[in-house]
């Protein structure tokens, strides 16, 4: 009989003599459970999430290693975001074999170990012994060299995208109090154009006297061509009929001012971030096969690499698709027969960029994908195509490193 994933691994552990570690982590402190593979208790500790901390767990598993007769050792912890990476990466230089389990599995189990939803140290390290023990468990993803460089660029543009966002919101929130009639003609200020109206003419009173020749040359300046004299009178009509607030306006002035101030520094910041993207992408060799897709651009390629890390590394498409958190899954009960659905375990960072990149090739001339999402979309629905459109995308971006080949609209590429 075929065995399966979980039994191999099980079988694994019980024939290489294997101690299995869970740790539970916190901002300050670790909290460990040494097991058997068979289950057996073989001691608790508490460490500091430090660097002497890490040394000291290692130092603790070792010694329990040699005490106990075993072999080797498997160290499984909470995906737990920043506080539990550095132990990670110091057990992974370490040479020690680190597994994740997921959050949500842990908190299930809660129940089921005592018929009762109580957190705490002592219990929680026992649990993610117990599902490593059990094969329940996913493999970490730790970049290094120049995927753990990407990693850091993507994660700081996100941060930067998001918090210039939320300036633009509140940007948008004052200037609604004071000129709700410039949204008529500039619907969101996320644009050059927008943005560069509003720093010259922040108040109806300021459009009236800048007047509509200079406003043309401003808007054409900003737009670089695309936009004039239409802006520029509509603008002016908007202005000349505003009923905005007028209190405080000196300090109204300066809060747009410092708030445009705040974005145009972000909006560098996301440049340069993109600029060290590109630079690191051209370190890696098969970058340039995955950025000859239509739709796939420098971020998205980055963002897939700090992610993934090596795609050299996998094996199938059904690795990677996991991994994305697009492998798919079905309820089936009796009668009834469930329909697929992406388990959208994986990286949500990851899902993000391959979405707007199916968005992307859907809207592009690109006819391959086109009549593929259109297709589906009919016997189905839009987000549906659109989450086909991504899976294809991720196995063809695999398909291409593989073989090493360029995006070709009607070239067949092998099953991966």
């Amino acid at each position: 009989m075929r065995q399966s994933k979980l039994d191999i691994r099980v079988t694994h552990f019980v024939l290489q003599r294997s101690l299995v570690v869970g740790v539970d982590i916190s901002k300050k402190r670790l909290s460990a459970y040494a097991c058997t593979p068979e289950g057996l208790p073989i001691g608790r500790a508490t460490f500091d999430n430090t660097g002497p901390g890490f040394r000291a767990l290692v130092a603790w598993v070792e010694r329990l290693k040699r005490q106990n007769g075993f072999s080797s050792a498997v160290v499984g912890t909470e995906s737990t975001g920043s506080y539990g990476k550095p132990l990670q990466r110091f057990l992974y230089s370490r040479g020690l074999v680190c597994v994740q389990v997921n959050p949500a599995h842990v908190k299930k189990y809660k129940d089921l170990m005592d018929n009762s939803p109580d957190k705490n140290d002592k219990k929680d390290p026992v649990i993610i012994a117990t599902l490593v023990r059990e094969g329940k468990f996913l493999t970490s993803v730790i970049p290094r060299g120049v995927f753990a460089a990407l990693r850091r660029c993507v994660r700081a543009r996100e941060r930067a995208v998001l918090v210039r966002t939320e300036l633009i919101n509140a940007l948008e929130s004052i200037v609604f109090e004071a000129f709700p009639e410039f949204f008529t003609v500039f619907p969101r200020l996320n644009t050059r154009t927008a943005r560069s109206v509003l720093a010259h003419c922040p108040t109806p009173q300021a459009v009236r006297d800048t007047g509509v020749e200079k406003l043309t040359r401003l808007i054409e300046r900003a737009s670089r061509g695309r936009s004039g004299r239409g802006l520029a009178e509509a603008l002016l009509t908007a202005a000349q009929e505003s009923a905005g607030i007028w209190d405080a306006e000196p300090e109204y002035r300066e809060e747009v001012r410092f708030l445009l101030y705040l974005i145009l520094i972000l909006d560098n910041v996301i440049r340069h971030w993109e600029k060290r993207m590109e630079g690191l992408l051209a370190g890696i060799s098969y970058a340039s096969y995955i950025l000859s897709i239509p739709g796939i651009s420098v971020v998205t390629t980055a963002a897939l690499l700090s992610e993934l890390g090596d795609l050299e590394r996998y094996r199938t498409a059904r690795q990677i698709l996991k991994q994305a958190g697009l492998n798919l899954y079905q309820l089936s009960s009796g009668n009834h027969q469930g329909r697929p659905r992406a388990t959208k375990r994986g990286s949500p960072i990851l899902r993000k960029y391959l979405y707007l990149s199916a968005m992307a090739v859907v809207n592009s001339r690109n006819q391959v994908y086109r009549d593929f999402y259109q297709r589906y979309a009919a016997r189905s629905s839009k987000t549906k195509a659109l989450m086909a459109v991504m899976r294809k995308l991720l196995v063809l971006v695999l398909a291409l490193v593989r073989q090493q080949q360029y995006y070709e609209p009607n070239r067949r590429l092998a099953t991966v």
